[in-house]
C-alpha cells in the first residue's frame, strides 16, 4: 500500500507492506472556525498580560524584528509578518524604519527566493533584509560576558 509523506513542500509517496503498518496518527480537526489570520489579528489585538504592541512604539523609532532562517520556514512566518508589521504601521512607525535581521546561526545566507518564502509576497522587497554573519566581527558588538553558575 502506499502512503502519502509531507516532505518539504511536496509529498512524497511511501510504500509499506500494511503488516508493517501499527496504525496511523491523525491529528484532531481545530476546535475554531477562524483562519490563521483572523487569530493572529486577535491575538494581536489582544496580548495576554501586555500592552497591545501599537501602544509600546511611536513614530520615528526604528524597529528590528529578528527571524529565523529558511530552515525554519514551517513556522510560516510569511503568514504572521505581514500582520505584525500592519500593527506597527498602525501606530506610526514608518516602513523605512522596520527591518528585518535573520538569525541564521551558523547557516549561509539567503538567496532573494527564500527571503521571499520567509517574509511572504507582501513585504518581500518592501523592507530590508538582513543576514546575520556569525563569523564576521564586523557589525557586532561587544556587551558583555554571560556567566554561568
Amino acid at each position: 500500500m502506499e502512503y502519502p509523506l509531507k516532505y518539504g513542500t511536496t509529498t512524497l509517496k511511501v510504500s509499506l507492506d500494511d503488516r508493517q503498518l501499527l496504525g496511523i496518527l491523525g491529528g484532531k480537526p481545530p476546535r475554531h472556525q477562524e483562519d490563521q489570520e483572523a487569530l493572529i489579528r486577535r491575538a494581536l489585538q489582544n496580548p495576554i498580560g501586555a500592552p497591545r504592541l501599537g501602544g509600546l512604539v511611536r513614530p520615528g523609532q526604528r524597529i528590528c524584528i529578528v527571524v529565523s532562517d529558511i530552515t525554519r520556514a514551517w513556522q510560516r512566518m510569511n503568514v504572521y509578518l505581514p500582520l505584525l508589521v500592519e500593527e506597527l504601521e498602525s501606530a506610526g512607525v514608518k516602513g523605512e524604519d522596520i527591518f528585518f535581521l535573520c538569525a541564521t546561526g551558523t547557516h549561509r545566507g539567503h538567496t532573494p527566493y527564500e527571503q521571499e518564502v520567509i517574509l511572504g509576497p507582501r513585504l518581500f522587497g518592501r523592507y530590508r533584509f538582513i543576514d546575520h554573519n556569525c563569523y564576521g566581527a564586523q557589525g557586532m558588538v561587544y556587551v558583555g560576558t554571560t556567566m554561568l553558575s
